[in-house]
């Protein structure tokens, strides 16, 4: 069976962090959010609403390095990158 995780980097995402991981539950095994310690919105505590998904907080280091970090962070094989401000679709989801 297929496993996959799912990394989204976040930076002031208040406005669309929680569509985001919604629609990722059920479908992906894990989801990990690296948000930007420069942060200053509601991000964070959006994210701990979801006690299933991964949280980790950085300094922004340019996207490859920051990137790099949430793979670091995954138990799964394959890895599904998604900006926090995209949503799988319903439609997206009976492709998958």
């Amino acid at each position: 069976m297929l496993s996959l995780s799912s990394i989204i980097l976040a930076k002031n995402e208040e406005k669309n962090i929680k569509r985001c991981i919604e629609s990722q539950i059920g479908i992906i095994d894990e989801i990990i959010v690296v948000i930007d310690s420069s942060t200053t919105d509601k991000t964070e505590e959006l994210v701990d609403q979801f006690p299933g998904v991964k949280k980790l907080i950085t300094d922004w280091r340019g996207y490859a390095e920051t990137k790099q970090i949430g793979v670091k962070a995954t138990t799964n094989d394959w890895i599904f990158w998604i900006d926090a401000d995209e949503a799988i679709t319903p439609r997206s989801k009976l492709n998958c």
